[in-house]
C-alpha cells in the first residue's frame, strides 16, 4: 500500500513539474489566439459599421482552408462583433461538408444569423489537397453527388435566402431546373 501511494505521490509530482513546464507556452498560444480572434473581430465590426452606414448588411462566409475553417470558427466571429442584423452568416454546403459541420450545426443556429445559403453536392469524401479545386471548378450538380441538400435545406431558416454555387459555366444553366425542383420539394415539406 505504501508503494502505491509512493507512485501515486510520484506521479503526481510528475505531473506537475510537466504542468509547470507546459503552462506558459500554453498561456502564450491562448492569448496569441485571443488577439487574433480580437484583432479580427475589430476589423470586422470597422467593415460591418460602413456598411451599415449605406444601409447594407455583410455575410461572412467560412472556408476550410481560411482563417475562418469551420461553421463554429464563423459564428463565434460574428457573435464577438456582436451586430446583428448587420453581420450574419453566408453558408456554403460544400465547405460545411469538409470542414465537419453538420445539419444539427446549422440548424442549432439562432435563425437571423444566417443570410444566405449556396447549395451545392460532391462526393462524401475527397482529399484534403483537392478541396481548392473542387470549391472553385469541380463542384457536382445537385443530385450527382453525396451531400444531403435536402436536410440542408430543411435545416435552414425559412427566411434563409439560396443560390447554387456550381462554377462551372457550362453546367450552371443545366443545373438550375434540378435545383428549382429540389427547392421547391423540400421548401414545401
Amino acid at each position: 500500500r505504501q508503494a502505491q501511494q509512493q507512485a501515486f505521490l510520484q506521479a503526481q509530482a510528475e505531473l506537475m513539474q510537466a504542468q509547470a513546464q507546459w503552462a506558459p507556452q500554453l498561456l502564450a498560444r491562448w492569448q496569441a489566439a485571443m488577439t487574433q480572434m480580437q484583432r479580427r473581430a475589430e476589423a470586422l465590426a470597422g467593415f460591418c459599421s460602413l456598411a451599415a452606414a449605406f444601409g447594407l448588411r455583410v455575410a461572412l462566409e467560412f472556408y476550410p482552408q481560411s482563417q475562418i475553417k469551420s461553421l463554429s470558427d464563423a459564428e463565434a466571429l460574428v457573435v464577438a462583433v456582436n451586430q446583428p442584423g448587420t453581420l450574419g452568416l453566408t453558408i456554403d454546403l460544400l465547405h460545411l461538408v469538409r470542414s465537419g459541420g453538420s445539419m444539427a450545426d446549422v440548424a442549432a443556429l439562432p435563425k437571423d444569423m444566417v443570410f444566405f445559403a449556396q447549395l451545392a453536392d460532391g462526393p462524401a469524401h475527397r482529399p484534403e489537397e483537392d478541396w481548392a479545386a473542387e470549391a472553385s471548378t469541380a463542384r457536382a450538380m445537385l443530385g450527382e453527388g453525396d451531400f444531403d441538400v435536402p436536410a440542408f435545406v430543411a435545416a435552414l431558416p425559412s427566411q434563409c435566402r439560396l443560390s447554387l454555387e456550381v462554377p462551372q459555366p457550362d453546367t450552371a444553366q443545366a443545373t438550375l431546373p434540378h435545383a428549382r425542383d429540389i427547392i421547391a420539394r423540400f421548401s414545401a415539406a
